[in-house]
């Protein structure tokens, strides 16, 4: 498995609240990527992106050996409505962390399949031959407003309210998640990143660099670097992968 990542605190912002994870140990059984954007005041998204990945990579790790738990997406959904009420619960219990939340987009790998758990506006990709392909929906404010009409791709990007998300882990006790299921051919190379790559870079670029001939370490940092050669507004994280 060929596989890049990275983050970046960015060139603005004091504090990385973006957290990921990567399981490889134990491919080709399965993997495990994902990537959080915290939020909330202070050093609050930093804690809530922390306990979202954290909670996810305890599970896996205890639960390798178990295929009828790691391999039933309703058991991986019942984790992840734990880890949101874990996450809440902490909130309302500490002044400072109060409404701290975090997006979480999760691949698991396995079998020439992908699941995608998703909640926010982080993404995941499809890269190949064809072009890149969003894979997730995000949930924001301009995201809705695109479905509704009321403006263009090309207006969301210098949108006043393009940070609005509407749904995230930690903000509310109970959550709506997006389960997406997906076959996976051994010349697709998926992205999951973070929306401080998408403010700063199109998707054609982003295809661009994927797409060169160099190791996926490369242009895992590529990707970054040009995040922050277009202003580094926020933090940036990237994992690409290709089995």
């Amino acid at each position: 498995m060929k596989i890049g990542y990275k983050t970046h605190v960015g060139l603005v912002r004091e504090h990385n609240e973006d957290s990921f994870l990567i399981i490889k140990e134990f491919y080709p059984k399965f993997c495990v990527f994902a990537v959080a954007d915290g939020m909330g005041g202070h050093n609050a998204g930093e804690v809530a992106s922390k306990m979202a990945i954290q909670g996810v990579k305890d599970f896996f790790m205890k639960n390798h050996d178990k295929d009828e738990l790691i391999f039933n997406i309703k058991n991986v959904k019942h984790l992840i409505e734990k880890i949101n009420y874990s996450i809440y619960e902490k909130a309302q219990n500490c002044l400072e962390l109060n409404g701290m939340g975090t997006t979480l987009t999760m691949v698991i790998s396995f079998n020439n399949k992908i699941h995608i758990i998703h909640i926010g506006d982080s993404r995941a990709y499809r890269i190949n031959q064809n072009g890149i392909k969003q894979l997730t929906e995000d949930h924001s404010l301009v995201a809705e407003l695109i479905k509704e009409g009321k403006i263009t791709k090309e207006e969301a990007i210098t949108h006043p309210q393009k940070n609005v998300i509407t749904r995230a882990l930690g903000t509310d006790r109970e959550i709506n998640l997006d389960i997406y299921n997906y076959q996976f051919d051994s010349k697709d190379i998926i992205l999951l990143c973070t929306d401080g790559l998408i403010n700063s870079i199109s998707e054609n670029k982003i295809n661009d660099i994927v797409n060169k001939d160099i190791d996926f370490q490369q242009k895992a940092e590529n990707l970054i670097n040009h995040a922050n050669i277009n202003g580094g507004k926020d933090n940036i994280t990237t994992i690409i992968f290709q089995s």
